[in-house]
């Protein structure tokens, strides 16, 4: 037994050796906890150069939020939190490692996503209008295999000119972290966007099905993980909102403290989905208004929605605001993910807010947390939306 114990030190100080001598990362069945993973090269990552951090200062919109206090601060010590970091990069599960994802390379030979059918129809044909045709394909070659080295990723999107980019505050150059942009054509050309915007790795969407710059937003949000399968961990940023905490303090805090899987804030306002549906019916045909046809037709989407939920008997409690959403890619994440997209696409009314509590309430089995709304606004600024419109030109 001591002779196996002593091998084994002798080979994670040989790991250890390989990895500062050849910049190289080697993660051994010494984890049992984890899968074997591949030998992976710690070869740099595409990181556009961060600009100076906004020191204006910001005001919060009354209300609620002056009630927010100091309470509401990440105390970490950074030692503690770089040894965390260092250790995650060493072990590293993702959705590919948890067999729930495919590869990026694999994702290029793929025909069909028949083996996510049991999710739903729906999260079946999103997968496939995201990641089958050959302009995606070409697109995963090209721009997200270079991010395949990222452990963590920060990412945001915007999509039919409704925002401009915002620079992350407070971060840290960390290896493994990558911050990315989706935007498409129409806000590439509006905002003369380039490759690197504001400290973002700028990556221009192909065309998808969805015109509605928010449907298309919500499935990219919801698959995720489908992206970035081989990074273990993504935070979500709304594009209109800042990005204005250190996002490694912000898995740390709300996932790996709470032992969670994924992490939303509260509702800033309602917590029941059929009170925020009410709302959601009069903004159809106010702020959200597209035309009169779409608006019918979100309206009776938004109408059936609540009226099945409401046959599930399902209380309606837990409603999210998923502007700043934390993931593991594990597989419990990602099963959550595909559930979310078919309720999305079942539903399509345009908002997700509605059917996150029921995948919680029907699927989650824990580890979801619903963090304080408190939290919400020391982790973001809240900048608001450049302009609101409905349909995509593309």
């Amino acid at each position: 037994m001591r002779k196996v114990k002593l091998i084994k030190v002798f080979l994670v100080f040989l790991s250890l050796g390989f990895s500062a001598s050849f910049g190289y990362r080697i993660a051994f069945i010494l984890f049992p906890l984890q899968r074997q993973k591949e030998i992976v090269p710690f070869l740099p990552v595409p990181v556009c150069a961060p600009e100076a951090s906004d020191s204006r200062f910001f005001k919060l919109k009354s209300g609620w939020r002056s009630k927010c206090t100091k309470d509401f601060t990440i105390v970490a010590k950074q030692d503690k939190i770089e040894r965390f970091w260092e250790g995650y990069l060493f072990a590293q599960p993702s959705a590919v490692t948890e067999g729930i994802a495919p590869s990026l390379s694999d994702m290029t030979s793929k025909k069909n996503f028949h083996e996510y059918r049991i999710y739903g129809k729906h999260a079946e044909a999103a997968l496939e209008h995201l990641f089958l045709a050959m302009e995606q394909k070409k697109f995963i070659t090209t721009k997200l295999e270079k991010f395949s080295r990222c452990s963590l990723v920060v990412v945001t999107a915007s999509f039919g000119a409704q925002d401009i980019l915002h620079t992350p505050l407070n971060t840290i150059n960390r290896a493994g972290l990558c911050f990315i942009a989706f935007i498409d054509a129409t806000t590439k050309q509006k905002y003369n966007i380039g490759a690197c915007e504001k400290s973002w790795n700028v990556l221009v969407l192909p065309r998808v099905v969805w015109t509605d710059p928010r449907m298309k937003t919500r499935v990219v949000r919801a698959l995720l993980p489908f992206f970035f399968p081989h990074a273990g961990f993504s935070i979500w940023v709304d594009s209109k909102l800042q990005l204005q905490e250190d996002p490694v303090l912000l898995i740390h805090k709300h996932l790996i403290e709470s032992e969670s899987y994924l992490a939303v804030s509260e509702n800033h306002v309602r917590k029941n989905i059929y009170e925020e549906g009410e709302k959601l019916f009069k903004m159809l045909y106010s702020s959200l208004s597209v035309n009169e046809t779409y608006n019918k037709f979100r309206a009776e989407q938004l109408r059936r929605c609540l009226n099945d939920y409401r046959g599930y008997s399902f209380s309606g409690d837990g409603l999210p605001d998923a502007g700043l959403l934390l993931r593991a890619h594990s597989i419990k994440a990602v099963q959550f993910s595909l559930r979310w997209t078919q309720e999305i696409l079942e539903y399509p009314f345009g908002r997700d807010q509605i059917s996150f509590p029921f995948v919680t309430w029907r699927y989650g089995e824990g580890g979801i947390n619903l963090f304080d709304k408190c939290w919400y606004i020391q982790a973001v600024r809240e900048v608001g939306h450049e302009s609101r419109s409905g349909a995509s030109d593309e």
